[in-house]
């Protein structure tokens, strides 16, 4: 459980393996509102999967971070945020954070990452494990400061789950007495960190405040000013005033290069202090000449004098008895808010403060659309000395002259940039665009970037028909998406309120639907929003009867439908197991509709089977469409589709193969779930086939087969005859296939022989042996058998050799022998090669890796380059080409590392690989 200071509509999570020497899989991850404050319980419709790059899952490298893609989610500020993460398996080396006087909540062995009832988590402590920090976005923080030090600044020692840090308080009178600062607060309070000395391998104390400033502080996303207290854990372990002014030294260097405002904070008293042994005078001393010089070095860009607010007038050696915990080290509640009291609020705002803000419409099919940035300087007298601004679009998405620069912006002034956008020949119905800034304030350096995601495509295009029953609902169509944004208040027996993007009397029976949901943000987080499939005998028809299959945000897959005359949606299934983006399909049989859903488009899980009133045998409106179900608010649903497809969808098939007299029998079905195989011996009865089938007796029996697919269709029967026990001589022996050409190292196949018997009908089950010469079959053996099937044919292993030459082949049974056509081997015409370099660069203070590849071989290759920031590919490099790839770290210091190339070509697999320095 984490507590916000920022309000906003976008999250995402960092999540950390720094101290591990292994990866690390986080399985699952989720973000939420609490219900209550303190509470594991989540607040209705607030529930978000995180996923990563599109999936749930994740594998984080060696002392390695990732960040989750960005969720929509109304944040408010100052409050309890719940994210849950799932880790299989025993964990070692794992990120944590020790002291958070906070109740967090915990679950052994089972993944609850979606469970929405405190119930589900039944153990307690006070550590959370692998989150390092949550971005929220969208809202009016222009900035973070970001508070450094030890256990005081981590939390001192307030009321437990009450949100009393200091650093808590401070967010609290920004936000009450200096909102026009629109300034976040971030903790990177440590208990027991020491600014010079790290801790040991795994203890909490972490590593020295000098080695993470960097990371803690610098790496924080928006960070604008830090405020520095830390050195009383130095002085308790007796390290003098020199060596702690050097580590502060340090620290400020690396704030003002990265343009961070940096404030120091003087150290709070100790003497009488109960936490450690042999406290002395000496200690104070030392202790008094770091505030000394904190105070009058102007070293600092400003000073809290911590210490001033915080000792007894009386015996100023010690915390005032009012502000003190009871160990004379930390304050308690009333300590902490006269800590953020002391702060001077003027003083976190960087001189000439900026706020820039960004707006995008969507982009139509031959309608340019204007896109505008306005630069506002905040402060009443500091002059902003320059504003760059530059549009990031996609390819596909075009701008004339994306970047914009502004000078000398006067106080209280604004200034606007504007951009024509059009779209050319972009795929989607939406593009994630955003607009990176950097301001420069009387010398200091801000960077920023805000994001949007607009439409883009034709509002219309045939054979699509729309309908809505939502005024200013919006479409967009795309040669690669379908797009929808609506309202719709309710989508429920009587009430249908949604829009749709259909094709009339596209589904007849026997035909089967399917598209991918890409991904569905319900602006009011409604838990019953819809995006998915429809089919209607008249989707523009009010009262007409209908099936939908739709993804909902929090309650799965779901499939609704009207049982009765009246069109009233009345029945229901679902399964709250899908969430994210899902594959959706329905298969039409009759006038029956079954529904089913699959993460991966592989494994598919039936909802539901719905047999709507009102249909008959004529093929159906059939589309996707979407609905708010906001409950009359005025939020919208936003979607996404892609793959949407109709087709007819042929019964299933099954195969059958004798060995001597027992049969085999497999199946498939055309792109949907197999049911089952039957089998019928002679006249009887079918049966459901679970193993190989047995003939009884000696004498010839017909056995026959089919297979039945999960719409109940049932696919033609197959007959294959066993021949009596005693009809295994064989009078002739055929070779079959043709001669093949291939490269070492490859397999071919394709050949084999035909058993008859005298009359010249195939013998089936009879084994054939097989006998390879200058090359071996699959698994490097020499010699391999096979049965004959209902042809009477025995397929030879396939068969390869790593060496050029001629392999011969025969078939043997019985004593005959025949050879099969030859394979020849010839070795590969050239090698693949390439050129790798690598290097690293700064972009708004976070470091990106860039990787040139040069394809040096005589022929096209594709490419797959990885670091360990990601992995990314082209489909086809042309000889001599040279291709270039950016992998944002998305962390302000990275160390050295290799980049590794693999090439494919007809040539064979290679690869290469580039280093690239450390920054």
């Amino acid at each position: 459980m984490l507590r916000t200071t920022a309000a906003g509509d976008k999250v995402r999570v960092h999540l950390s393996n720094d101290f591990n020497s292994t990866p690390m899989t986080i399985s699952a991850s989720s973000v939420a509102l609490s219900a209550t404050p303190g509470s594991a319980d989540v607040a209705e419709g607030t529930l978000r999967p995180l996923t990563f790059d599109g999936e749930r899952s994740i594998t984080i490298p060696p002392y390695g971070q990732v960040v989750s893609d960005v969720v929509q989610l109304e944040v408010p500020s100052d409050s309890d945020l719940l994210v849950t993460t799932f880790a299989p398996g025993a964990q070692t080396g794992r990120s944590y954070h020790a002291k958070t006087d906070q109740t967090q909540f915990h679950a052994v062995g089972t993944n609850v990452v979606d469970a929405t009832a405190a119930s589900a988590f039944p153990l307690s402590q006070d550590t959370w494990y692998f989150v390092t920090a949550v971005d929220v976005s969208g809202g009016p923080a222009r900035g973070t400061v970001v508070t450094f030090g030890d256990s005081i600044t981590d939390s001192g020692r307030p009321t437990r789950n009450a949100n009393r840090r200091y650093p808590n308080f401070l967010a609290r009178r920004i936000l009450a007495e200096a909102p026009h600062a629109q300034l976040a607060v971030a903790n990177a309070g440590i208990s027991g960190n020491q600014l010079l000395t790290d801790a040991a391998a795994g203890a909490q104390q972490g590593p020295a405040g000098v080695s993470r400033f960097a990371r803690d502080v610098l790496g924080v996303t928006g960070v604008t000013t830090a405020i520095v207290l830390e050195g009383t854990n130095d002085l308790a372990r007796n390290r003098t005033a020199p060596e702690i002014i050097t580590g502060l030294q340090s620290v400020i260097a690396e704030a003002r290069a990265a343009g961070v405002k940096v404030i120091g904070g003087t150290i709070l008293p100790f003497e009488g202090g109960t936490i450690w042994q042999g406290i002395t005078p000496a200690m104070d001393v030392q202790r008094e000449a770091v505030n000394e010089w904190i105070r009058t070095s102007g070293a600092f860009d400003d000073v809290i004098d911590f210490d001033l607010a915080m000792r007894d007038p009386a015996n100023p050696k010690r915390l005032l008895p009012a502000y003190d915990s009871g160990d004379r080290v930390h304050p308690n509640d009333a300590g902490n808010a006269a800590m953020a009291a002391a702060v001077d609020l003027t003083a976190l705002v960087v001189p000439g403060g900026s706020a820039v803000t960004f707006s995008a419409s969507g982009v139509r099919t031959g309608e340019p659309s204007t896109w505008s940035a306005t630069v506002a300087n905040l402060s009443s007298t500091g002059t902003i000395d320059s504003a760059n601004l530059t549009l990031n679009v996609p390819d596909g998405i075009v701008v004339e002259s994306p970047s914009v620069s502004f000078e000398d912006i006067a106080p209280g002034t604004t200034q606007t940039a504007t951009w024509r956008v059009s779209a050319a020949g972009f795929p989607k119905a939406f593009a994630d665009v955003s607009l990176s800034s950097t301001v420069v304030v009387e010398g200091d350096i801000r960077h920023d970037e805000s994001s949007e995601r607009i439409m883009v495509g034709a509002e219309s295009a045939a054979p699509w028909q729309t309908y809505s029953t939502e005024p200013g609902a919006e479409f967009a169509f795309a040669s690669a998406q379908i797009g929808l944004r609506t309202t719709g208040r309710d989508f429920s027996k009587a009430s249908r309120y949604f829009s749709a993007a259909y094709q009339p009397g596209v589904l007849a029976d026997g035909a089967s639907m399917v598209t991918h949901v890409d991904f569905q943000d319900s602006e009011g987080a409604r838990p019953w929003a819809r995006s998915g499939l429809m089919v209607s005998t008249g989707v523009a028809t009010v009262g007409s009867p209908m099936a939908v299959l739709a993804l909902t945000p929090s309650n799965g897959c779901a499939l609704t439908w009207n049982s009765k005359s009246t069109g009233s949606l009345d029945t229901h299934r679902n399964n709250a197991t899908f969430t994210g983006s899902a594959w959706l399909r329905m298969d039409r049989v009759g006038s029956t509709f079954i529904g089913s859903c699959s993460q991966d488009g592989q494994s598919w899980t039936t909802i539901g089977t719905a047999t709507p009133t009102g249909f008959d045998a004529s093929p159906s409106d059939a589309g996707v469409f979407s609905s708010a179900v906001n409950s009359g608010g005025a939020d919208s649903v936003v979607a996404g589709f892609s793959k949407w497809a109709v087709r007819t969808v042929a019964a299933p098939r099954a195969w059958a193969a004798v060995d001597g007299r027992t049969v085999s029998l497999t199946a498939a079905a055309d792109g949907i779930e197999l049911s089952r195989i039957e089998y019928m011996i002679a006249d009887g009865a079918w049966q459901t086939y679970a193993e190989p089938v047995t003939a009884e007796g000696v004498d010839a029996v017909s056995i026959s087969y089919r297979a039945v697919d999960s719409r109940g269709v049932t696919g033609p029967v197959g007959t294959i005859k066993v021949a009596n026990a005693d009809s295994t001589t064989a009078a002739g022996l055929e070779a079959l296939g043709t001669a093949k050409t291939v490269l070492t190292g490859d397999q071919a196949g394709g050949i084999g022989a035909r058993v008859v018997d005298a009359a010249g009908g195939p013998v089936v089950g009879a084994r054939v042996t097989f006998t390879a010469s200058g090359g071996e079959f699959a698994g490097g053996v020499a010699e391999a058998t096979a049965l004959t099937n209902a042809a009477g044919i025995a397929v030879a292993p396939l068969v390869s050799s790593s060496a050029a030459g001629v392999i011969t082949v025969t078939a043997g049974l019985a004593g005959n022998l025949v050879e099969l056509p030859t394979v020849t081997v010839t070795a590969p015409a050239s090698a693949l090669h390439a050129s790798v370099s690598a290097s690293t660069r700064a972009v708004s203070g976070k470091v990106v890796v860039t990787v040139d590849v040069v394809n040096e071989s005589e022929e096209p290759v594709s490419l797959k380059v990885a670091t360990r920031y990601g992995t990314k590919s082209v489909a086809q490099v042309a000889a001599g080409e040279s291709v270039s790839f950016d992998f944002k770290t998305y962390l302000a210091a990275i160390p050295a590392g290799t980049a590794t190339v693999t090439m494919v070509g007809s040539a064979g697999t290679s690869s290469a690989a580039g280093a690239y320095e450390g920054r």
